[in-house]
């Protein structure tokens, strides 16, 4: 059985050896696993940054906005919070330049930077790392 609370500005951390659920427990709380019994309850936004981050084939900066308005300030912030700024300078159209299966490819730190930018830049209540320095 697990129960626990986290307030807001909290910071928390979930630790344990390799296969001892902590995915399995982030994937509940963001529902992407059903669970088995019990309830999860979470007031406000989540943004979820995975171990394998997801990129489409789009731009970065679509991959970054995906489906929020673009807000220059906003977007430069999370452009600069990521450390993505030399990485959007060398791509041959910038932000504009297509990435995933039919654009350009990503070494797996940059396609973690895009998919924690895009996490930055959704401004959630509540923002899950699973693992992403690995």
């Amino acid at each position: 059985d697990l129960d626990f609370s986290v307030f807001d500005g909290q910071f928390v951390a979930v630790v344990g050896p390799i296969g001892s659920g902590k995915t399995s427990l982030l994937s509940a709380i963001v529902r992407d696993i059903a669970l088995q019994k019990g309830q999860v309850m979470v007031d406000g936004d989540i943004a979820m940054v995975t171990q394998d981050p997801w990129i489409q084939s789009m731009s970065v900066r679509d991959n970054i906005l995906f489906g929020l308005p673009f807000d220059p300030e906003r977007y430069s912030w999370a452009i600069d919070c990521c450390c993505l700024g030399p990485d959007i300078d060398a791509l041959p159209d910038r932000d504009l330049t297509e990435i995933g299966e039919n654009g350009v490819g990503l070494s797996g730190g940059q396609q973690q930077r895009v998919a924690l930018a895009r996490a930055v830049y959704s401004q959630a209540d509540i923002v899950i790392l699973d693992d992403v320095l690995s």
